[in-house]
């Protein structure tokens, strides 16, 4: 149960941080005043900075959750000696 939600949070915490390069990448393509080929395929830094949230909140909570349901409904592990 605890590993699906670290990689679930895992998961979303990787959008976030794909959409936030994203983000950067073509803030820099517009403020240069010549953008690529790719940077009519993007979506708008409005939409970007969406996901962006939502993604982080997202993640955070499921890794949160995944480190919560370890510690209390984990089993506790014998260690050999």
């Amino acid at each position: 149960m605890h590993v699906g939600f670290f990689l679930a949070g895992v998961a979303g915490l990787t959008v976030a941080v794909s959409s936030a390069g994203v983000y950067l990448w073509q803030s820099s393509q517009l403020k240069s005043k010549h953008p690529g080929q790719a940077f009519f395929k993007l979506p708008s830094l409005d939409s970007l900075d969406r996901i962006h949230r939502s993604a982080l909140g997202i993640g955070i909570v499921l890794f949160t959750l995944g480190i919560l349901s370890r510690y209390f409904l984990g089993k506790k592990i014998k260690r050999f000696a």
